[in-house]
């Protein structure tokens, strides 16, 4: 039994709707008539033991390239250097999804500088950001809770974050890395359930929806909390969204995910006037924090994952055969589209071991055709003046973990291998941009932005 939780506390929603009308669902992904791009072999006769196959494949294929690793470390390393040209004594880190290896293809990079300034030099590093010609776009928001710089990269079309002193973020990653050692079933069930709300548009506690790090607090919880929790990705994917869709009572309990995890009483902790329905997780480190408290799109998402729900189950209710089993179990309710894959070829051209040892130019160009996602590019932000402001919020997006250890340093190795290697390059990169063809480049780059 839960201490001050009862068996009422999980009424089914259903019992719920009378007294709050659930929004209109968030558009559900169709199955395409294409096979699913990570699909590359026959799964089992068993619907349920293919599921889990086909997780492992879904995962497989979205972890990160080598060449995905390699544009990242040279965005890092352009930022690195401007930083340390104004500051020399500052400290960049990244964190994130990026730090932990959990990022999509499509997924910003978080990074915070760590010195010493009477106030926060957002603006400073803005200028010397523009003066290298680094970002595409950029969006300066000193409202927010955390004050931040957002821009887009103009040679490799990746978003990037930029805070100051804000060091419980790399914190929280190494905590994320320990997490995935101990738990090797949160990794894959995280991917899936973050590309599931990113085709949604509600993987961004910025509009509303479940950040990456309640993401992984909710699949964290779950595990902890299932009474014979099994190896099945398939079942536990299912229970996952039963469990968040159908039976757990937002209204009136918490989750924690501290001492092996359990649910508390809103009623003894938070308890937002006039929003009630919001989804409350206590933030392991800082336990007077709600993780979740700005994702005031929770009811969208819920019923999301009801339908995510409903959209599998009768694939296990109902006996059949091979014929009767769609080409992709997970494509009903998951699809990479046809923009993200052509990114990511691109990439893989303009980053590949052959060009590694040699700047192209033209990458900046290349970029508006690659097809990354319209509304990932949308969400650097549009350049705006001094005095505009921003909401609050962070973007995560997540992808497989590419290395890890219980402190990160496999991951960091990585990272610093690939920083070391391509340093020339980037060097190159950042000072071959002036000039007036360079200009047109990046004129014709802010022009053809959605």
């Amino acid at each position: 039994s839960i201490p001050g939780v009862t068996m009422d506390d999980f009424i089914p929603l259903s019992a719920e709707r009378s007294e709050r009308p659930v929004p209109v669902r968030a558009p559900v992904v169709a199955q395409p008539d294409r096979p699913a791009p990570w699909k590359r072999r026959s799964y089992s006769r068993s619907r349920i033991v293919a599921l889990h196959e086909e997780i492992e494949d879904f995962m497989e294929y979205m972890k990160p390239t080598p060449e995905e690793l390699r544009m990242r470390a040279e965005v890092v390393a352009r930022i690195k250097s401007a930083v340390l040209s104004l500051w020399p004594k500052a400290k960049v880190e990244v964190f994130g999804s990026c730090r932990t290896g959990i990022f999509l293809p499509t997924s910003d990079i978080d990074i915070v500088v760590m010195g010493s300034w009477q106030s926060l030099p957002l603006r400073t590093l803005a200028r010397k950001l523009e003066e290298l010609r680094i970002p595409k776009s950029m969006n300066v928001i000193e409202t927010a809770r955390v004050p931040i710089i957002k821009f887009c990269d103009t040679i490799s079309n990746v978003n990037v974050d930029i805070s100051f002193n804000a060091d419980n973020g790399p914190t929280d990653s190494l905590h994320v890395l320990n997490d995935i050692d101990s738990i090797p079933e949160i990794l894959p069930l995280v991917l899936v359930i973050k590309h599931f709300l990113a085709q949604r548009l509600l993987n961004e506690v910025f509009t509303g929806g479940l950040g990456s790090y309640a993401i992984f607090l909710t699949v964290l919880s779950f595990l902890q909390l299932h009474p014979q929790r099994g190896t099945n990705l398939g079942v536990l994917l299912m229970e996952y969204f039963e469990l968040y869709g159908k039976n757990f009572n937002y209204s009136r309990v918490g989750i924690s995910v501290r001492d092996g995890g359990r649910y508390f009483p809103k009623s003894s902790k938070w308890m937002v006037d006039g929003r009630p329905h919001l989804l409350c997780i206590e933030n392991p480190r800082s336990i007077e924090d709600d993780v979740s408290k700005n994702s005031y799109n929770i009811l969208q998402v819920r019923q999301c994952f009801e339908h995510a729900f409903h959209s599998l189950a009768p694939l296990f209710a109902l006996r059949g055969g091979p014929r009767d089993t769609p080409p992709s179990m997970l494509q009903l309710i998951v699809d990479v589209d046809s923009e993200v894959v052509a990114y990511r070829e691109w990439i893989r051209t303009n980053w590949g071991p052959a060009l590694a040892a040699s700047p192209s130019p033209s990458r900046s160009d290349e970029a508006g055709k690659a097809g990354k996602p319209t509304a990932d590019s949308d969400k650097a932000g549009k350049p705006v003046a001094d005095g505009d402001k921003a909401g609050d919020g962070k973007r995560n997006d997540g992808g497989k973990l590419a290395g890890k250890s219980g402190d990160g340093s496999k991951v960091e190795s990585a990272k610093d291998g690939l920083e070391s290697k391509g340093s020339d390059r980037r060097e190159s990169l950042v000072s071959d941009r002036g000039g007036d063809k360079n200009a047109k480049r990046r004129k014709s780059s802010l022009g053809t932005e959605a």
